[in-house]
This record gives structure tokens, C-alpha cells and sequence, in this order.
């Protein structure tokens, strides 16, 4: 959950200094190429390595080198070989998983369903798709994204990096709250902004409906209708049941006397 309203700050980062303290360790840096995320041979799992990890990224999955998806930089990191013995963070795929329980080359190379939104992960809205008319988009989850930026991603698999003024938007449509965005259905057009006292184009939001809110309490029903009062009325005035014998309304309020 993040607060639109506050500005980000970046994390200070500590300087750390590795010492030589047994054989066991020199050892583990020695074998540790560039690239991994930590010591290599450190994995619980014998016989384990970075090429059975879920964390290791291949251009394909026969490729000899790859490199570790948990290294964050904003390219790929250094590529080493995916025989290289796994560390602790070693997660198995379901592939290395088969190929333990000697399943066939021919399973092993069958391809299973792929979703294609994540080929689309890195296309982020711009000025360019916006430009023959507005799109619209439903958000499904809002992250951190580089510059000190929100970006929104979407059912589709595109993302949106969002400025100061579209986050003022988004606090005024939905609240200060991030998780209220998720799920709404939100329109880009083309508009524009003040840079440098200069107009800009710029790729404006806007919401395409009342913003959706959890489900409205269902209504509290009517009050019974009062007694006929006996002396207006001209009616005989009927006694009611003793109190025992009301039937149970199915409400957990105390009766007032």
C-alpha cells in the first residue's frame, strides 16, 4: 500500500567490506562468478544450480549462459553459466523437477501455454498512442517504478509511468491510498502541461466512470408501522403479547423500555 501524496526517497545505501575469515569462504568466492546474487554452492538443495532456478533468465532454455532475475539493474545483469552450483536462493522450475524424475528429452522440450501479456510488460503508454484518440485501460496492480515514478500495469501487459500531474489525478479520483486505483478503468488522451512556462503535449488521465467503491451496505429496513392510538382512534385498545411470547425478530439490539 503506498501513500500517493508523499514523495519518494531514495534508500541510502551502506558500504559493506567482505573479510577472509576461513578456507570455506575463500573458496565460495572463488567460485562464485560475476553476476550471481550470492555465493555460489550455498543452496540446501545437493546438486542444484542456476540453471534448475526459477531466478535464472535465458534467451532460451537450452542457452548455455544466462543470468540471475534476482540481481535488480536496469538492464540484464552479467551473464554466467547456468552450471554454475546454485545458491541459497535457489528455487526449482518444474522443468528441472521432470528432468530429476527422468522424464523424456521429447517432455522436456514440449511447451506448455504461455500467457503473452508478459511480452508486453515493457511497452508503456506514450504520446504516440494517444495521438488518433483516447485508450483505455484497467488497472490491475501500481508498483515503483525508475525516476521516482508510479507506474500503473495493466490487464493488457503495458505499463504507465506517471508524472506529477497525473498523480495529483489519481489522489483526486480515487484518494491518497494506491490500492484504490486497482481495478478501475482509466482513459488516456492527449493534453498538456506547463514545462519551462512552455506548453507540452503530454499523456493526460482521466476516469471513464464513478470510481468503483466496496459493495453499499444494503439499507436498514423501514420502522414498523405505530400503534393505532385507542382514544383517537375510537378503537378498543388490544393488549400486547407478554414479553416472552414476541416472536424473535432475528436482531441483536436490546428493546428499549
Amino acid at each position: 500500500m503506498q501513500d500517493l501524496s508523499k514523495p519518494k526517497t531514495k534508500p541510502t545505501q551502506a558500504a559493506t567490506a567482505l573479510t577472509s575469515g576461513s578456507s570455506e569462504f575463500d573458496r565460495a568466492v572463488r567460485a562464485t562468478p560475476h553476476g550471481m546474487f550470492f555465493w555460489s554452492g550455498t543452496s540446501a538443495d545437493p546438486g542444484a544450480t542456476c540453471g534448475g532456478c526459477q531466478h535464472f533468465k535465458t534467451e532460451h532454455q537450452n542457452s548455455i549462459r544466462g543470468c540471475c532475475g534476482k540481481v535488480r539493474t536496469r538492464k540484464n545483469g552479467a551473464t554466467f553459466d547456468r552450471r554454475t552450483p546454485a545458491c541459497k536462493y535457489f528455487e526449482i522450475t518444474e522443468r528441472e523437477e521432470a528432468r530429476r524424475a527422468g522424464a523424456t528429452p521429447e517432455a522436456l522440450h514440449r511447451r506448455d501455454p504461455m500467457d503473452l501479456r508478459k511480452y508486453a510488460g515493457s511497452s508503456f503508454v506514450g504520446l504516440d498512442d494517444v495521438r488518433g484518440g483516447p485508450i483505455r485501460e484497467e488497472v490491475v496492480d501500481a508498483v515503483d517504478g525508475e525516476f521516482e515514478k508510479l507506474n500503473l500495469i495493466f490487464e493488457s501487459g503495458r505499463r504507465f509511468s506517471v508524472n506529477k500531474t497525473n498523480t495529483t489525478t489519481l489522489i483526486r479520483l480515487f484518494g491518497r491510498n494506491s490500492e484504490n486505483v486497482i481495478g478501475q478503468t482509466i482513459e488516456f488522451y492527449l493534453g498538456e502541461v506547463t514545462v519551462n512556462s512552455k506548453p507540452q503535449d503530454s499523456v493526460l488521465i482521466r476516469a471513464v466512470a464513478p470510481a468503483k467503491s466496496p459493495a453499499a451496505r444494503p439499507a436498514a429496513p423501514a420502522p414498523s408501522p405505530r400503534r393505532a392510538d385507542p382514544i383517537s382512534s375510537g378503537h378498543q385498545r388490544v393488549e400486547p403479547p407478554p414479553h416472552e411470547s414476541i416472536p424473535d425478530s432475528g436482531s441483536d439490539d436490546d428493546i428499549p423500555f
